[in-house]
């Protein structure tokens, strides 16, 4: 008998550490970061481009993010895009001078510049800085004068996020790099007869130094493939104007997230681009493609979806993909709810702005466990009455733009961690006081967001994130 009571107790015991880690996790995966000193900062992984939270009278932006998150962050003319890992910060400031960047004061992000003007500044920092680093940044090709102070990174922090940029423009900068003489042993000299010989050797250089777990690529796919010797990467963005037909991304073993962006008008995705990653998890698609080109069949394990688009329209989503945990699709134009009823789990959802009240109700009814979710900007008010969130008991996270509902069917949310709405019912003093009052434990905070129409895809991610990183040369010729 005591035998028998000792043994329910130790299964009670497990259970309950079970039950606490799995509260733990989920509360960890989760959460609010705060950038201050004016800021910008823009999440990939959840927002399209024209969407933004405002800062408040202290110049601070409160904003939920999820570990893996991707956010881009700038001041001024200078960026760095950056993973959301568990360790970071919960409220950040941001400081650049002459390519360094530094978050709260500590060494975040790298730009190793084409020219020779700046090795002297690099000189200056400390073997201790390098353990903070995050990214490096390089763009065409790396001066020999750099690759000793690369190399001194990679032996103290190898574990670093890379983004590389590639335009084969101005090989008259190869001409005069080659009358220098190099600072490295000449069996590590780069041969300068060619901008693309450079690139590669500088990839198979940085290939046998680092272990980058993201690589964020703007150029052509001609050169896609020389990535393929990161063996170690998981989260991909990729910035290409044209894809060839026969083009398919290269096969990284590790691959889990994948983030495809282009400015054109039309993005024609080969259809088996995707074939050799069948282990990819999370796919962002922002630019106007067609879905049905496609083989969503080599992706059996995904579960997330982001779609930016242009010219959304009907296709089957959630028959295709029903395993989908997430699903986030904003933009121009219409989504059945047919499209997306047939997804048996999700948490995470976004639905686009011409979504109508009948279809919201129903969309929301089918999927009680939904802990983040997003209402698509309309100007037209097609969802006024937010009741049927009432229901959903694990919501957290909401996020409402474009003209605001009926604000007192948010009241019943008191769940709710944060509540973001447009800033135009920030206008009315009255109505704000009564839904705080209402919510007193939510983080609520304005946000501005248009529904996309044409020139949106200007704003891209990779304007500001690579642009900026390839140098500022490069941001304003795109701008």
């Amino acid at each position: 008998m005591l035998h028998n009571s000792a043994t329910w107790l130790l299964k009670t015991f497990a259970i309950i550490l079970f039950i606490s880690s799995c509260v733990q996790k989920e509360t960890k995966e989760y959460r609010l970061i705060t950038a201050k000193d004016d800021l910008g900062i823009f999440n990939l992984t959840r927002f399209h481009r024209n969407f933004y939270f405002y800062a408040d009278s202290a110049g601070t932006i409160t904003m939920p993010v999820k570990n893996g998150d991707l956010l881009d962050i700038w001041k001024e003319d200078n960026g760095i895009l950056l993973r959301c890992t568990p360790d970071f910060p919960d409220s950040f400031q941001l400081r650049v001078k002459n390519d360094i960047i530094y978050m709260n004061d500590k060494l975040t992000g790298l730009r190793i510049p084409n020219s020779l003007d700046s090795p002297q500044l690099f000189r200056k920092l400390k073997n201790t800085d390098f353990k903070n680093l995050k990214t490096l940044i390089i763009g065409d090709y790396i001066p020999d004068a750099y690759l000793p102070f690369v190399d001194s990174i990679a032996k103290i922090n190898p574990d670093i996020d890379l983004h590389i940029y590639f335009s084969n423009e101005e090989n008259s900068d190869i001409d005069s790099l080659n009358k220098i003489d190099s600072v490295i042993d000449k069996h590590e000299k780069l041969n300068y007869d060619s901008l693309e010989i450079v690139f590669r050797k500088n990839i198979k250089w940085l290939s046998e130094r680092f272990n980058p777990f993201l690589i964020a690529y703007y150029g052509s796919t001609k050169e896609l493939k020389q990535l393929e010797v990161f063996n170690s990467v998981q989260t991909i963005t990729l910035e290409i104007n044209e894809f060839e037909k026969e083009d398919t991304l290269p096969h990284f073993p590790s691959l889990k997230k994948l983030v495809i962006a282009n400015d054109a008008d039309s993005l024609i995705i080969p259809r088996d681009f995707l074939m050799l990653n069948p282990k990819l998890e999370e796919l962002m698609i922002q630019g106007n493609f067609n879905p049905g080109l496609l083989n969503w069949k080599s992706l059996n394990k995904l579960q997330a979806l982001r779609i930016v688009s242009d010219s959304i329209s009907s296709y089957p989503y959630g028959q295709t993909l029903p395993g989908l945990q997430t699903f986030l699709i904003s933009g121009k134009g219409h989504l059945p709810e047919e499209n997306i009823l047939s997804f048996k789990n999700l948490k995470e959802l976004s639905i686009p702005c011409s979504t109508p009240q009948n279809e919201f109700d129903n969309i929301i009814k089918a999927f009680p466990h939904l802990y983040f979710l997003q209402i698509g900007e309309s100007d037209t008010l097609l969802v006024k009455d937010y009741s049927a969130l009432k229901k959903s008991m694990d919501l957290r996270y909401l996020i409402i733009s474009g003209k605001n509902g009926k604000a007192n069917s948010l009241y019943p949310l008191k769940r709710l961690k944060y509540l973001s709405l447009h800033s135009e019912f920030f206008d009315d003093s009255l109505q704000v006081n009564a839904l705080k009052k209402a919510l007193p434990d939510t983080v609520i905070e304005p946000n501005e967001g248009l529904c996309m129409g044409s020139g949106w895809l200007l704003f891209l991610v990779p304007l500001v994130a690579l642009g900026v990183f390839a140098g500022k040369k490069y941001l304003s010729k795109a701008a």
